[in-house]
């Protein structure tokens, strides 16, 4: 019985060594950590997409000829306005000077749509961005929108 009270050997002989120089202890506990954590530096982000692989791979040549055969786009920007009848004059007036300041951004481009629900009270605006949508280009018209766009147009109306 005394015997299966008593701690493993392993575990005294390590408990022994830490106790007896913490900092050593420390130091190589740290060592360890930043050399498992070291390929994590090595790692880099990108947009997923066909801008964030690599062009060298034959599947990229691939999805440019697909590309060229069958054209898309990204998909829009979508301005979402709520109000008790987005059919009303004030709302549709703000619509539509989003319209018109989007396109004079020079970022956005047409065809714009406008949806509304059945019970009209909500409406929603899609804005085509410039670029290919996970580029700098579609970034930029993407602030352009949310930061100067919408509050000078729809974002007057009450």
């Amino acid at each position: 019985r005394r015997e299966r009270l008593r701690e493993p050997r392993a575990w005294g002989w390590v408990v022994d060594r830490v106790l007896g120089h913490p900092w050593l202890a420390a130091m190589t506990a740290g060592g360890a950590v930043v050399a498992l954590a070291a390929p994590a530096f090595g790692l880099h982000t990108s947009t997923p997409g066909l801008q964030g692989l690599p062009s060298r791979l034959p599947i990229v040549a691939t999805l440019h000829r697909i590309e060229t055969a069958f054209p898309g786009g990204p998909q829009p920007a979508t301005v979402v306005v709520q109000a008790p009848d987005v059919t009303a004059a004030p709302v549709q007036a703000g619509i539509r000077a989003l319209e018109r300041r989007a396109l004079a951004t020079g970022q956005m481009h047409e065809p714009l749509s406008v949806e509304v629900n059945g019970r009209h009270d909500v409406s929603i605006v899609s804005v085509p961005l410039s670029g290919q949508g996970t580029d700098a280009i579609s970034d930029r018209a993407l602030a352009t929108l949310r930061a100067e766009v919408i509050p000078a147009s729809i974002g007057r109306v009450a």
